[in-house]
């Protein structure tokens, strides 16, 4: 008997070892730090322990994006083969109920209240994959309020910071969307010319190397079609990671250059565990441009 506590002492220590090893593993995976898929058999054993990752669709009304399209993509078993697959509309959302999600990608949303833009925040804040798009949130209701320039400095002139940017009037306080996501709108491609989606808008170019998880496998130099949302990258802690190049110079409406190399994909947070598409992904995948690989990456990269 006195043989075997040292055996049995050696075994528990494997044991807590062993234990202490999977939780730093799942805190790090978690965190976004270390995708399971750089090691071996891990996202099987991570998703094992936590459950199959619950992925939500929310949506709206108006806007870019076409979210039946999107959860029929991630159920294909040619793609993704995804479960657990929910749709929710924008105004039954609440940051209590985000968090059961592993993944939220917000399409077709642009009228979207100040209290949901920061519902969205805090559940990227408690850990959620966040997967903003197009034009989503763009547009104010009710008595929500924009932020202006002078709102934030006295001195300043009153212009509008960004249709991101906002003022919580009961808490007084600024919500800056535009800086959690990084980019600032300018409008939609099609609000600037006539087009549709047999219009070419110009070619998509990777920025950031072809193995990023989130272009992974994709060609360069592919053709854009349709519509997409405009936007400046704005750059905090953020990484572009594709961009459209519409190949020649954009005009706004008020007779601004606004250059013609356009953010189309870009990362920000620890870990790039919140992503802004400028086109909806699903409509990517959609004639006819056919590129089903960026739903296939998205739903991978965010997830494993």
């Amino acid at each position: 008997m006195a043989e075997m506590r040292p055996i049995l002492k050696d075994v528990y220590h494997v044991g807590l070892a062993a234990v202490m090893v999977l939780l730093i593993l799942g805190l790090v995976t978690w965190s976004g730090l270390l995708p399971c898929r750089d090691i071996p058999g891990w996202c099987d054993v991570y998703y094992g322990i936590r459950g199959q990752p619950k992925t939500l669709i929310a949506y709206g009304d108006t806007g870019l994006g076409d979210p039946d399209a999107l959860a029929q993509f991630l159920r294909d078993p040619r793609y993704t083969s995804a479960t657990n697959i929910s749709r929710q509309e924008i105004d039954f959302i609440s940051a209590g109920n985000l968090k059961q999600f592993d993944l939220v990608i917000v399409t077709r949303a642009k009228q979207m209240s100040t209290d949901k833009l920061r519902a969205f925040m805090e559940y990227a804040d408690a850990g959620g994959r966040l997967v903003w798009t197009g034009d989503a949130g763009t547009q104010i209701t009710g008595d929500d309020q924009f932020l202006y320039a002078d709102d934030v400095d006295v001195n300043a002139q009153h212009e509008l910071i960004s249709p991101w940017a906002r003022k919580d009037v009961e808490e007084d306080i600024a919500v800056r969307f535009d800086q959690y996501i990084s980019v600032d709108y300018l409008g939609n491609w099609c609000d600037l010319r006539e087009c549709d989606i047999s219009n070419q808008a110009g070619k998509l170019v990777p920025e950031s190397g072809s193995d990023h998880r989130l272009i992974f496998g994709i060609a360069p130099n592919l053709r854009l079609y349709g519509d997409f949302a405009l936007v400046n990258d704005i750059g905090i802690g953020s990484t572009r990671v594709m961009s459209v190049d519409t190949e020649a110079k954009v005009i706004d409406l008020e007779n601004n250059d606004l250059g013609r190399i356009f953010p189309m994909i870009v990362t920000s947070g620890i870990g790039e565990k919140v992503v802004y598409y400028a086109v909806p992904p699903e409509l990517l995948a959609m004639e006819p441009m056919l590129y089903q690989q960026f739903l296939v990456n998205l739903y991978n990269g965010m997830l494993r």
